[in-house]
């Protein structure tokens, strides 16, 4: 669909005023095409036009000759538009306007639309059964009839069939159309003539998608203010209520309160919650919050529900109460309420904020884990997501690690403040502001934000919670632990969601099942259907915010297996992979009790000297234009994910599609200042350093890492290399460029590595272990089949001491079985008896320490 967010008016005016100075005739037939809304061929157009009865100009029916040069003019002039291989249609900016002169002016938009549904009519999935839309445009077509007939009822139908029936990924919402049909371009005189209800659904889905995306609605709220204020106008309590929360959102506290005097019933649970929510901004914290309550136990009555939570965004600034509460009874209630959102079965449209906020929460109460969480986070913009779930992903990284935010966000937050202040959005405006002024951030913007909080007295959200060093975070962990509820309290981890992957290099399937903890430990787990998870998420209580994040990722489809009509479907979206970063509960498939580390990474530049005088740029891995994102096997237990962002996208398409780009080496200046400019965009490797300083130099690792992993009665072993000490990706050791630049826990570092070492090391492994110079290696990877050699490799790395790191995936066991044990006491097994270990007649265990890294053989 066109997107006409940001249209300006004069280009609505500029079409309306030579649409208006066309002949009659041409008039109607631009009426025919915007409420036929979709490209159609001059015959089937020339048909409707004839069975409406337009007559050419000498008083005879049209015909393809003489309706061509019509057409011409039209599409001369710009009021009809035609692409490359589809026929005519009405420009998309005057589409509205052409056709409330139908339904209002003229009068006979009826006879078009009926005219229109005869001749051009919506396929059915079977006789007398729904409609089957071929795309948007269709439904499109079918929605604005029912508006402009007036008719909600038959709206709600139609979307109704199309959602149920619909396999369409992205499936539209009716604020979406009611925001396209009714505000494109806005005309309050014909808003006046839709009847209450109708009137009521569109100029809320308005200006809430105004408000959610920062968009300018003044003629809609400047009408909505004007019928409030009179008794004779569309003034219904409802209104009131969408008025009052937009002059909450617009900093308009006085008008705002007059606003909710005015409706007759203010005992219902969302007014009451919106005179909480202005207690909140004004500064009456406890006030806010006992409001909030009165109204929680209004909605519940109403309802006749004892779990329900408001789904308005009032319900927000109840939890921003809580918060500034700051007890530990107040952010447990408060962490109640959020986790009951974020497990809604149904798709909540503020479950992302409540999400959030549920994290920030936790943190509040000791979790401090969750802080990382909350900074490793994806923050979207508000083209992405909305207005109001940006500012609060601003605002959690601000209060959880302040100089990380000041870092990383002033420039996100600018872009926000200024969209908010244009579309009126004051309270936006303010706290966008506030954060930047906290940033020191200069901008041009500073005296309007500062004369902005000068003029308005709301006490800002910014200092709800004051950032904290780690010893604080820790100090509030301690006193939130002293003051857990004594009551027994079901233990949450008697049940857990476990993910269990299979890796394909093109796709990555998962399987979620259900354990539970035994007195022998967690189970092998029931497998749970995805549509289960997809239409009753809210049954299970034992669900983290990634489980939830990740359920988020199964999406419908037809089966066309299941006969002629197929049957609806349920799989997870080849993006849920990407959701599973940092999951604690991941395995593999077929090793079900090895656990496998998803980590997010970054594609890298390699910067090579290839001759004397040439330099060579390339893109690893390597990305094909249509591919969002990549997933690795790093590592025999490590899946790293690359998200390929526009960013990337730009990198990739200056490298050009042969992923090379080679350069003369006089350009080596120039490459280092390229080096400088994308270093914080991908992970750089270079053979000619990194120029200017572009991050923090640390000195390289060159120890090498082994990888030991089970296989059968046996083992897979891997030689790799980790120049950061910190973290970071693992290379073949003496592989890649010598100067590396990545980002390590949210910080970009710089190393230069020594390859000769790193390989002369990794030999000198290879050399003292004779069981791997046996064996066959693929890949700097050795299969070990045997029992006997993997504990004779064992006892060879054992005697490296700290010259290797050995890596083995927590939870695992190595299990000689009992045919071997009879033969322990060979050659090759003795010293391990010598040395103290535990021997049994049916098994004999190497067993690791928590620790991920670190390797342990436990002695008698």
């Amino acid at each position: 669909m066109t997107d006409f967010d940001t249209t300006p008016a004069s280009s609505y005016q500029q079409l309306a005023q030579a649409y208006r100075h066309s002949s009659i005739v041409e008039q109607k037939i631009i009426q025919l095409f915007s409420v036929i809304y979709e490209p159609i061929s001059r015959t089937l157009f020339l048909d409707c036009l004839n069975y409406i009865g337009v007559r050419h100009e000498d008083g005879k029916t049209f015909t393809n000759l003489t309706l061509k040069p019509y057409i011409d003019k039209l599409l001369a002039t710009n009021l009809l538009i035609q692409e490359s291989g589809q026929g005519p249609q009405c420009h998309p900016l005057l589409t509205e306007i052409a056709t409330r002169d139908a339904a209002v002016k003229t009068g006979w938009f009826e006879t078009l639309a009926a005219t229109v549904q005869e001749k051009l009519p919506i396929m059915l999935h079977y006789t007398n059964g729904p409609r089957y839309f071929h795309n948007q445009r269709q439904l499109f077509r079918e929605i604005r009839i029912g508006i402009y007939r007036q008719n909600l009822s038959s709206i709600n139908q139609i979307l109704e069939e199309y959602h149920k029936y619909s396999n369409k990924k992205d499936k539209i919402s009716l604020d979406q159309i009611f925001d396209q049909v009714c505000n494109r371009p806005f005309d309050a005189d014909w808003f006046r003539t839709l009847p209450l209800e109708l009137y009521e659904s569109a100029i809320s889905s308005i200006l809430l998608n105004s408000a959610l995306k920062c968009r300018p609605a003044q003629e809609a709220f400047a009408l909505l203010k004007a019928e409030c204020a009179i008794p004779s106008g569309h003034g219904s309590d409802y209104l009131q209520m969408l008025l009052a929360e937009q002059l909450l959102l617009r900093g308009c506290i006085e008008e705002a309160q007059q606003t909710l005097e005015r409706i007759s019933d203010n005992s219902q649970g969302n007014a009451v919650a919106l005179w909480g929510w202005l207690y909140f901004l004004s500064g009456e914290n406890e006030q806010a919050i006992n409001t909030y309550t009165t109204a929680l136990k209004a909605l519940k009555k109403a309802k006749s529900k004892t779990k329900i939570y408001f789904n308005t965004i009032a319900g927000i600034f109840f939890i921003l109460a809580l918060l500034k509460d700051g007890s530990s009874e107040r952010l447990r209630e408060a962490e109640e309420y959020t986790n009951f959102i974020a497990r809604q079965s149904f798709d909540h449209w503020l479950k992302s904020t409540y999400a959030l906020l549920q994290i920030l929460l936790q943190v509040q109460l000791g979790n401090i884990a969750q802080k990382q969480s909350i900074i490793n986070a994806y923050i979207p913009s508000i083209a992405e997501a909305t207005s109001l779930e940006t500012l609060f992903c601003y605002l959690c990284f601000y209060w959880v690690d302040a100089d990380k935010a000041k870092k990383r966000l002033p420039k996100s937050v600018e872009y926000l403040y200024q969209q908010a202040f244009i579309s009126g959005y004051r309270w936006l405006a303010i706290e966008s502001g506030e954060l930047l002024l906290r940033f020191k951030f200069r901008t041009i913007y500073q005296l309007q934000i500062q004369t902005l909080l000068a003029d308005n007295h709301i006490q800002s959200i910014v200092d709800l919670i004051h950032p904290q060093e780690p010893w604080e975070l820790c100090l509030n962990a301690l006193a939130n632990l002293q003051k857990e509820p004594l009551a027994p309290i079901k233990s949450e981890t008697e049940q857990r969601l476990a993910w269990f992957v299979t890796f394909y290099p093109s796709q990555c399937l998962l399987q979620p099942r259900e354990q539970k903890l035994s007195k022998g430990g967690w189970g092998k787990g029931r497998l749970l259907s995805l549509k289960c998870l997809s239409n009753n998420l809210g049954e299970f209580d034992y669900f983290t915010p990634q489980d939830i994040r990740v359920c988020g990722y199964i999406e419908t489809y037809n089966d066309a297996s299941y006969g002629y009509y197929g049957k609806t479907d349920y799989r997870f979206n080849h993006k849920a992979i990407c959701a599973l970063v940092g999951h604690p509960l991941v395995f593999w498939e077929d090793a079900p009790t090895t656990r496998v580390e998803i980590v997010k990474g970054e594609p890298e530049l390699i910067v090579k000297k290839v001759k004397k005088d040439r330099i060579t740029l390339e893109i690893s891995p390597k990305v094909s234009s249509t591919q969002d994102f990549l997933a690795i096997k790093e590592t025999p237990t490590r899946i790293k994910i690359i998200e390929i962002t526009p960013e990337h996208q730009r990198i990739i398409d200056i490298i050009g599609q042969q992923n090379r780009l080679e350069v003369p080496a006089i350009a080596q200046e120039r490459v280092l200042a390229a080096i400088k400019a994308v270093s914080s965009i991908v992970t750089v490797h270079s053979d000619i350093g990194g120029g200017l300083l572009v991050a923090e130099e640390v000195p390289a690792q060159t120890i090498p890492h082994i990888h030991l992993l089970p296989a059968g009665i046996g083992l897979k072993v891997a030689l790799l290399s980790r120049p950061f000490a910190q973290g970071g990706s693992y290379y073949r050791p003496g592989t890649g460029g010598e100067t590396v630049i990545a980002e390590i826990d949210g910080k970009r570092l710089q190393t230069k590595r020594n390859l000769q070492k790193e390989k002369q090391l990794a030999d000198a492994v290879i050399t003292a272990c004779p069981t791997l110079t046996r064996m066959e290696e693929e890949d700097g990877e050795w299969l070990i089949e045997d029992s006997e050699n993997c504990l004779e490799l064992l006892l060879e790395l054992q005697a490296l001491g700290d010259k290797v790191v050995l890596e083995w995936p927590e939870g695992e066991k190595l299990r000689i079985n009992p045919h071997f044990s009879q033969n322990l006491r060979s050659p090759t097994t003795k010293p391990l008896l010598d040395k103290g270990f535990s021997v049994q007649t049916t098994s004999f265990h190497i067993q690791q320490c928590v620790n991920w890294y670190q390797f342990k053989i436990i002695r008698n």
